[in-house]
């Protein structure tokens, strides 16, 4: 789309074209591109996101447009491993947007939603990594708008998935609980930690021995002895 408009020439007194309006707008591409978008026609609107690159300023923006499309046309592939490319390269321009511009609750949207359904998508480890990090960025969001309903639904949906993750685990178990140590938050590792170290297991299951002896030695740290 081209954005054009006429002046009067001060001289002739006719109507001329301005050169500069000939040419089309950043504004008027990112039109193309949501038209686009509006067409299911993600992977295009996505190649010409990648075309403008370099004729951007405002970069958090762009940033945040390519990771809202990577994740529509994520949530169109049928194929898991393509499907789990372009969520990462949705977070990606997620997190590089959320680095230029930190306040925009807009970019943080697309953040947690691209970091939660990666953490989806991936194994228990990185779930739960991915889960902590979703966390954190949800938490600044409803700092900076405690009333957004998608927001507050994200957090009731973090909340409910976090419940249901592996509980009879006793690896798991520890594992979150030694991550959230490392965060300082030790109410919540404690808990955790205790239900590893309650844990039973037969004699011929010698890694569960080790997972449960790791959560009673961890929970002799002094924090834990208040």
């Amino acid at each position: 789309m081209i954005v054009m408009s006429r002046y009067i020439c001060s001289l002739c007194g006719n109507h001329h074209l301005r050169l500069s309006d000939m040419t089309p707008t950043v504004e008027s591409f990112y039109r193309e591109i949501d038209e686009l978008v509006d067409e299911y026609k993600c992977r295009e609107a996505y190649t010409k996101l990648e075309s403008l690159v370099d004729f951007i300023d405002d970069k958090a923006e762009w940033h945040r447009r390519c990771a809202e499309v990577c994740y529509m046309i994520s949530n169109m592939e049928e194929k898991d491993q393509e499907r789990v490319e372009w969520l990462k390269k949705g977070r990606k321009h997620a997190l590089d947007a959320h680095e230029l511009n930190p306040s925009s609750i807009e970019i943080l949207k697309i953040l947690c939603s691209t970091t939660g359904r990666l953490a989806e998508e991936s194994g228990v480890r990185d779930k739960i990594n991915l889960g902590f990090e979703f966390k954190a960025h949800l938490d600044r969001a409803v700092e900076l708008d405690p009333t957004s309903f998608e927001i507050l639904h994200m957090r009731g949906r973090f909340a409910y998935q976090a419940e249901q993750l592996c509980p009879g685990i006793t690896e798991n178990r520890l594992y979150i609980g030694r991550v959230l140590h490392a965060k300082g938050e030790y109410t919540a590792a404690k808990k955790w930690l205790i239900e590893a170290a309650h844990a039973t297991c037969d004699d011929d299951e010698p890694v569960e021995r080790e997972h449960i002896a790791a959560a009673r030695a961890l929970l002799l740290h002094r924090v834990y002895q208040k």
